[in-house]
């Protein structure tokens, strides 16, 4: 996947490398239930006092597969 951003990507280019960022992820798994969410904290502060920027990426190439996926 290309790289997105101006700032130089951590040695695993992920979420991960990125100093006091915590992702936490629940699944629930009953029967025909398959459902899940995934929660990215910024830092440990209240998110709502200590607001961070933000951006939101689309890339094409997860659209398309999304879309097959839908077909199905």
């Amino acid at each position: 996947m290309k790289h997105i951003g101006l700032l130089k990507a951590g040695p695993r280019g992920t979420i991960a490398d990125v100093k006091g960022v915590t992702v936490r992820h629940c699944t629930l798994d009953d029967g025909d239930v398959q459902t899940g969410v995934t929660v990215i904290r910024p830092h440990a502060h209240d998110v709502y006092r200590a607001k961070v920027p933000a951006a939101r990426v689309r890339d094409q190439r997860l659209r398309q597969e999304h879309r097959t996926r839908a077909d199905r």
